[in-house]
């Protein structure tokens, strides 16, 4: 069946579903913490600095984060070990 063809009350048990599909899968994922990703005191700690320092090196764009449910802040490891990383200078 075409979508074209479908009903209005089709389409938005169609789009209800959908919905469903995708809060079910934030669900699954809501309490994950892959070892990959760091939260603010775990790459304070890694780091070896403050949480305003860890905010203005973010600001900086000094390593990688992701904002989850437009709260909760995490940070990639490896952006954050590259950080530390001595540079070669000529």
């Amino acid at each position: 069946m075409s979508i074209t063809n479908l009903t209005t009350e089709q389409r938005q048990n169609n789009v209800t579903l959908s919905i469903d599909r995708v809060k079910e899968a934030l669900a699954k994922a809501h309490n994950t913490h892959p070892s990959n990703w760091l939260t603010a005191k775990e790459a304070c700690e890694l780091l070896g600095i403050s949480r305003p320092t860890l905010l203005a090196g973010r600001k900086k764009g000094k390593y990688t984060y992701v904002m989850h449910n437009g709260t909760r802040v995490y940070y990639d490891r490896r952006s954050l070990e590259e950080y530390l990383q001595p540079v070669d200078i000529l």
